[in-house]
């Protein structure tokens, strides 16, 4: 039963490994572009009062920047 038990917990356990280290690998590519940098200070400054005003500059940005 133990045996069973000790197995089945040491094959999940490289499971866990494999798909931690898989996500941590695949995290270092992703990166926001300008635009959505720009529209996330946009946001954090305005305090979310005025989303359609961010939304507005990026939509030019993607638009005309990018």
């Amino acid at each position: 039963m133990f045996e069973k038990i000790r197995v089945s917990g040491k094959k999940s356990a490289l499971l866990m490994i494999a798909v931690a280290l898989f996500m941590a690998f695949g995290g270092f590519c992703l990166h926001a572009g300008p635009c959505e940098d720009g529209l996330a200070r946009c946001m954090a400054e305005m305090g979310w009062t005025s989303p359609l005003y961010c939304g507005v500059g990026w939509v030019f940005c993607k638009k005309y920047i990018e």
